[in-house]
């Protein structure tokens, strides 16, 4: 007795490809080109954006999931909300330990002032402004937590004819093609959703300049040279793993602008 034909279940990175194919990202969805005034400034930023927001430098993903949800299958966009919502919940953990951090140091004495004397204006004022970020990235980030529970990918697809009758899809509808409606509203979600990172990334370093510039003022040089060490390490670490980035995500770009023909060898098929 023969065995039947085995399906081999494709994997979400081969979803994502056939159904770009099929339903390509719409324009207003895509960085700027770079042939636009300021067009590579535009590009880097909406990048950066889209990684702040989810992780990865374009919409693609979030555009595959709706479209394979509006198909029936809605694996992608449960991964995709269960990462956005594992995100937000490490970024609320790191900002409340540099909350805590940072409360401590505007509200208590010094206690080597002649080393590390973070009362004065300079460094007072930077952590001062480091807390405010912190809290509002930690409001701005259980918002996105708790929206991201009541979000479905109907929801978020933009809708091109609204039904003026049905009630319940077409109030959530109305509301999120506001969202997704043309390039300004898909920057200004991006902004919203990635907030949370950018605040928490600027108050950490807000809080670490104003450490660092009350010890320079202490002129203790021992203290001064451990404390700048410390203080570029990271910095350093963040630009290292830039460099890193770069090859990588040149060769998606050239693999994703290839003519995806079908033919043998075509990384899309992977026929041989």
């Amino acid at each position: 007795m023969s065995a039947g034909p085995v399906r081999v279940e494709k994997s979400n990175r081969q979803k994502t490809r056939e159904i770009l194919e099929k339903h390509p990202l719409p324009a207003h969805w895509q960085p700027p080109h770079a042939s636009l005034p300021l067009g590579r400034l535009r590009r880097a930023l909406f990048k950066a954006l889209c990684i702040c927001a989810y992780g990865q430098t374009s919409l693609e993903s979030i555009w595959a999931s709706i479209k394979l949800e509006e198909e029936g299958d809605d694996s992608l966009w449960f991964e995709g909300q269960r990462a956005g919502s594992d995100q937000q919940s490490t970024l609320l953990v790191l900002a409340g330990l540099l909350l805590t951090t940072s409360a401590v140091f505007i509200s208590t004495i010094p206690p080597v002032p002649s080393i590390l004397d973070y009362t004065r204006t300079g460094p007072y004022t930077a952590i001062s402004i480091s807390f405010g970020l912190l809290i509002g990235g930690i409001i701005v980030s259980s918002i996105c937590i708790l929206a991201s529970k009541k979000l479905t990918a109907q929801h978020t697809a933009e809708v091109h004819s609204l039904p003026l009758l049905n009630s319940c899809s077409t109030v959530n509808n109305i509301f999120f093609q506001v969202l997704y409606a043309n390039t300004l509203h898909v920057h200004s979600t991006l902004l919203v959703i990635s907030y949370p990172t950018i605040s928490i990334i600027t108050a950490a370093l807000l809080l670490a300049l104003g450490i660092f510039v009350a010890g320079l003022d202490g002129g203790n040089l021992g203290y001064n040279l451990s404390g700048g060490f410390l203080f570029l390490l990271p910095l350093s670490i963040g630009v290292l793993f830039l460099v890193s980035s770069m090859p990588i995500s040149a060769g998606r770009e050239a693999v994703s602008e290839a003519p995806k023909t079908g033919s043998a060898g075509d990384p899309l098929t992977g026929n041989v």
